[in-house]
């Protein structure tokens, strides 16, 4: 499987309003159409450019809750939605 582009991500609006996210050396990673009005689309850049540092955070956490699970099984729940969430990051 192909890896994503690697962060971090920044977004910038062009000239037309229209919004992008650009990974490193301004790598075109999504553009989005303000077909939800400025503050929608600006949302949803923002939440897609935060991806790569979410992806990130969810591994790390998953990471630490498996060395922990031992202690505590309330764990296994946490860690099944983990699993799945970076699954889907993935595109797995």
């Amino acid at each position: 499987m192909a890896e994503h582009t690697p962060g971090p991500w920044q977004t910038v609006r062009d000239d037309i309003n229209h919004v992008r996210v650009l990974g490193p050396d301004a790598y075109h990673v999504a553009f989005v159409y303000p077909h939800g009005g400025d503050e929608v689309a600006a949302m949803n850049t923002t939440l897609i450019a935060a991806a790569p540092d979410l992806l990130a955070a969810l591994e790390a956490v998953l990471a630490h809750l498996l060395e922990i699970r031992q202690r505590w099984e309330c764990c296994e729940t946490a860690m099944a939605q983990a699993r799945a969430a970076i699954a889907k990051a993935r595109g797995d």
